[in-house]
């Protein structure tokens, strides 16, 4: 199995989409075999994706990542795991352990819900419901 994680100084790159080098970690079973490191393409999503792709890495694990960029390496089968923080190997190890949660190694903000959710997701939604509800109590005052 292939384990992408776009990394900045040892540790996982705050946000995938303008991380310079991508760590691709070699496992065999719950084992780090080898780890190698890749330049990441610059300014084109899509180079980001047939990079990915041409390595034939199977799950990113990663800090912040754009919809966009996040739903076009979905599409192409890789399993995509945002929102993440911390040392490289701290991440490699929780993931193979299935403890990414309980190991404190979600990003501040988040809401938890990684393999899909994404950061911030019920901030964003939590935000726009406040928001509603402001413009709804100035129409009732207006009236």
């Amino acid at each position: 199995m292939l384990i992408g994680i776009p990394i900045w100084q040892g540790r996982v790159s705050p946000v995938f989409d303008v991380a310079q080098h991508l760590a691709v970690a070699h496992m065999d079973e719950k084992r780090l075999v080898r780890m190698d490191e890749l330049p990441l393409p610059g300014g084109d999503p899509l180079a980001r994706v047939r990079l990915i792709e041409a390595h034939r890495i199977e799950i990113l694990l990663c800090g912040a990542i754009s919809r966009y960029l996040q739903r076009m390496l979905q599409r192409s089968g890789v399993s995509v795991w945002p929102c993440l923080c911390g040392e490289v190997q701290h991440v490699i190890s929780a993931f193979t352990d299935n403890q990414l949660l309980l190991r404190g190694l979600v990003m501040p903000g988040c809401d938890g819900r990684t393999g899909g959710g994404g950061c911030n997701h019920g901030r964003r939604r939590q935000m726009r419901h406040r928001r509603g509800q402001q413009i709804n109590n100035q129409e009732r005052q207006q009236q």
